[in-house]
């Protein structure tokens, strides 16, 4: 038994030992190809623009419902986004915010560029071009998009976004724009749509309260007209009727002058579409390019390359004949 380890083992050395043998005789070639490789690879990464990325973390503010929810759908409605109805309010706010009306809003607006040296549009900033002002906001909006990513923790509700751009100060200004703007437009929003129900309970109130006073007045009359004879079944009857029309149109109207007293409070509510649980903070480190893991990898890609080719040299001679024993044989 002992007999048969060793020779397996003997096996794989002789297997290995020519191995080493060439990548020592070939070192110079594998780790100066390794060299050039990292050299390069570094070089081409100090060409790469640099981008940083800043992380805020937001909760969907606590709204009642089902007017929460409905708020958050009529704000996706609105800037073009329909059948939301079976989505998480996670996801809406999500949708919402990469939205091209969204982004126009937070793309009008004016950004500190330290390469710049003050304050500019981010057309500029990021130097886009375009043969006309439509192309070039096409792009602005699509460059947007791409450096706005969202996570979501369905679990606790939890929202992330990541905000890239080609400056620190810059990827954690846009994102303090984006919360900011994302509040003030739903408040705007919902403060539209408030004020629009109150309207509407207001016009349903009186529209109410002159049923009932109507419904009064004929009472009052019936009972006056008809006072000397009101033990007739026909006359109390009809009375009953005029009693019970005024207990209904009182209920509606009690009922709508509850909700429009409720609306005038709830459209003095300030709500915002999120709390910040984690504000965006100042990036300390570039988010790319990576250069560090770019010169390990292409180092060990040359470091590779070196060993297949350094192979390849040591045993040219046997594949220059096997490749002529290949073509020599007849077809």
């Amino acid at each position: 038994m002992s007999e048969s380890k060793s020779g397996v083992t003997d096996d794989a050395s002789e297997g290995i030992l020519p191995l080493v043998r060439i990548l020592y005789l070939r070192k110079r070639l594998v780790f100066g190809l390794a060299i050039v490789s990292g050299l390069s690879a570094g070089g081409v990464s100090l060409l790469l623009p640099e981008s940083f990325t800043t992380t805020a973390t937001l909760y969907p503010a606590k709204q009642s419902e089902p007017q929460g929810l409905s708020n958050l759908l009529s704000l996706g409605e609105k800037v073009g986004l329909g059948g939301m109805q079976a989505k998480d309010p996670i996801d809406i706010l999500a949708d919402i915010v990469k939205t091209s009306t969204f982004l126009r809003g937070i793309a009008g607006k004016q950004y500190y560029s330290s390469r710049l040296g003050g304050f500019s549009n981010l057309l500029e900033i990021y130097r886009i071009k375009g043969e006309t002002p439509e192309l070039r906001d096409y792009y602005l909006i699509q460059t947007l998009q791409k450096r706005i990513n969202f996570s979501t923790d369905k679990h606790s509700g939890v929202l992330y976004i990541d905000v890239t751009a080609p400056e620190a100060k810059l990827s954690k200004d846009l994102a303090d724009t984006l919360i900011l703007y994302l509040n003030n437009y739903y408040r705007k929003l919902v403060s539209s749509k408030k004020t629009s129900y109150r309207e509407f309970l207001e016009q349903r109130v009186g529209e109410a309260e002159a049923t009932l006073r109507e419904s009064e007045n004929q009472l009052r009359s019936f009972k006056e007209k008809n006072s000397l004879a009101s033990t007739a079944p026909e006359l109390m009857l009809l009375q009953l009727r005029f009693q019970r029309n005024i207990r209904i149109d009182e209920e509606l109207f009690l009922t709508l002058r509850k909700e429009f007293e409720m609306a005038k409070l709830e459209e003095h509510k300030d709500m915002a579409a999120v709390d910040v649980l984690d504000a965006p903070e100042l990036p300390l480190f570039k988010t790319t390019p990576q250069k560090r893991k770019i010169v390990m990898f292409f180092s060990f890609m040359g470091l590779l390359a070196g060993s297949v080719l350094a192979f390849a040299l040591e045993k040219r001679k046997d594949i220059i004949a096997l490749y002529r024993a290949v073509s020599s044989r007849p077809a």
